[in-house]
């Protein structure tokens, strides 16, 4: 179903009851995606920034390199900035100061560009007990064309306030979305 990474606790009963994408304007965002969807990709031009004012803090654009992949923030949302306490517009994101959280969402990123495929992730920190999602993300591909992906529309919402020091044993757990 999905991609789990470093998993140490069960979590067979959230799959079986179906991870799913919990936050409205995630959802939100998705079904605008989906509804853009003419061609196999959606492309960057069909999204006007003034019609994701519901999550325009909280939502990355990412142009999409490769040869070696690399993600850089052409637009990185303000609360994103504030909880993550660093400004990545116009940045790479390989360039971060090295932590867990940013690995995790170089691989979701990655995942989702390779795949050519939305997904969405839910982020546990199993140091906490019980284990606590901090946070949900969606990514979504974009295009020029329609066909290869050359950008990547990331939004997160974060459950609580934290610093990225504070998540010690993150796990992050990405499900594929239907297109």
């Amino acid at each position: 179903m999905g991609l789990a990474l470093r998993v140490k606790r069960d979590i067979s009963q959230d799959i079986a009851q179906g991870m799913t994408l919990n936050a409205p304007q995630l959802r939100r965002l998705y079904e605008d995606w989906r509804v853009r969807r003419c061609v196999p990709i959606p492309r960057r031009a069909d999204f006007d920034p003034a019609s994701l004012s519901y999550i325009l803090g909280s939502l990355s654009l990412f142009e999409v390199l490769r040869d070696p992949m690399r993600f850089r923030a052409r637009v990185h949302g303000t609360r994103m900035s504030e909880h993550l306490g660093h400004e990545f517009t116009g940045k790479f994101l390989d360039e971060a100061p090295p932590n867990k959280y940013y690995n995790l969402v170089l691989t979701h990123l990655t995942d989702v560009a390779t795949h050519a495929r939305p997904s969405f992730a839910w982020l546990v920190d199993q140091a906490r007990e019980p284990p606590t999602m901090e946070s949900e993300s969606l990514v979504l591909p974009l295009s020029r064309d329609g066909d290869a992906v050359d950008y990547l529309i990331s939004a997160a919402v974060h459950h609580r306030r934290f610093s990225l020091n504070e998540v010690t044993d993150p796990v992050q757990h990405i499900v594929p979305l239907p297109v």
